[in-house]
């Protein structure tokens, strides 16, 4: 790895009283983590290119994202219709060209959730009117037919305090072997609930979740999870990364098949930077990007008044993994950076990958 430049493309969603949209910015990591942006609040780095504007979407938008390899596809709609409008395309590793995606999901007047297993784009939608928990609407890519093909719904879940509870949130998923790991949140009553999709057999899963104390709460979490061999690195919901492992027993013939994921535990070590000017929120706007080898890109930021910009809190680190909950984090660098809001008003980082 020395002297390797690898490049991280971040993904920023942005709403001003004139335009609303998406950009989409390159950022440069050395092969020592070292951050090659240079910024202050004088200088701060403007976006490098939008990719929707209000031509395509008229009002507050939502965008959601997934890469398969070097391909990030990108899906933008009005955020009060949920239903998305348009869909893009950028190659990192072509002419860096957005191409039309022209295959929208199918289901429609849904808050839409994009996700990537075996090569494939999956959609999990939650129904805007989410009452009585009823199934959540599931769906794949088919590449071959350019269509979406429809797949059993999400059930609802048989172990909520009260069946009835409205206003789930997906926050998360992690692909282990065929298999989708989904993280649902409801909350009210406050209620962690993984599901998982066997995608071999079509079929829907119900997942046990090992007891943790309150003050030691992790679950659920945040964006696409890293998963190697049973053992899973996730973002966590409060500040951090949060590692536990999912295990199967039985047989699906004799239905004694059951799924459960371990008590999660935070990772010691990722040491953050601090600036008394920006105070650090419990819950900050954030994403991860896998940089190889058990290096990481994190990537954070607040709602900031200031006109001109926006912080940038950029940290690189390492996992280090060791048996059973040993595992620590490494940090490589942690630095503060300044993005300008100029023409874009207030934004922040939905997603970011490299290719």
């Amino acid at each position: 790895m020395e002297g390797q430049v690898r490049s991280v493309y971040l993904t920023l969603c942005f709403f001003s009283d004139d335009d609303a949209g998406a950009l989409l910015h390159e950022m440069q990591i050395d092969n020592e983590g070292i951050l090659l942006m240079n910024s202050t609040t004088e200088k701060p780095v403007r976006p490098e290119r939008q990719l929707v504007d209000k031509t395509e979407i008229t009002t507050f938008p939502f965008i959601r994202c997934e890469r398969i390899g070097s391909e990030l596809y990108l899906f933008a709609g009005p955020h009060y219709q949920a239903t998305a409008k348009v869909g893009y395309i950028f190659d990192a590793k072509s002419d860096g060209e957005l191409v039309k995606f022209h295959d929208l999901p199918f289901i429609s007047r849904t808050c839409p959730t994009i996700m990537a297993a075996h090569g494939r784009l999956y959609h999990l939608a939650t129904p805007k009117n989410d009452r009585d928990g009823e199934p959540m609407p599931f769906e794949v890519y088919d590449h071959s037919t350019k269509s979406w093909d429809p797949l059993p719904p999400l059930p609802q879940c048989r172990v909520l305090p009260d069946p009835q509870s409205p206003s789930r949130m997906y926050s998360g998923y992690a692909v282990w072997g065929t298999c989708i790991l989904v993280s649902l949140w409801y909350f009210e009553p406050k209620c962690f609930v993984p599901v998982l999709f066997d995608a071999k057999s079509r079929t829907w899963h119900h997942v046990d979740v090992a007891q943790q104390k309150l003050e030691e709460e992790c679950f659920p979490w945040d964006d696409k999870a890293v998963v190697v061999g049973n053992t899973i690195y996730a973002l966590g919901f409060e500040p951090g990364i949060i590692s536990f492992s999912i295990e199967k027993s039985g047989s699906e013939e004799d239905g004694t098949l059951m799924y459960s994921l371990t008590s999660p535990y935070k990772l010691e070590g990722l040491e953050l930077h601090r600036d008394p000017h920006y105070p650090y929120f419990d819950r900050m706007f954030q994403c991860w990007a896998p940089l190889g080898d058990f290096e990481f890109c994190f990537v954070q930021t607040m709602d900031h008044p200031s006109p001109t910009f926006i912080p940038l809190f950029i940290t690189t680190f390492k996992i280090i993994q060791k048996e059973g909950t040993s595992s620590r984090i490494e940090t490589l660098r942690s630095s503060l950076q300044f993005m300008s809001t100029e023409d874009y008003g207030q934004f922040w980082p939905i997603f970011c990958y490299n290719p």
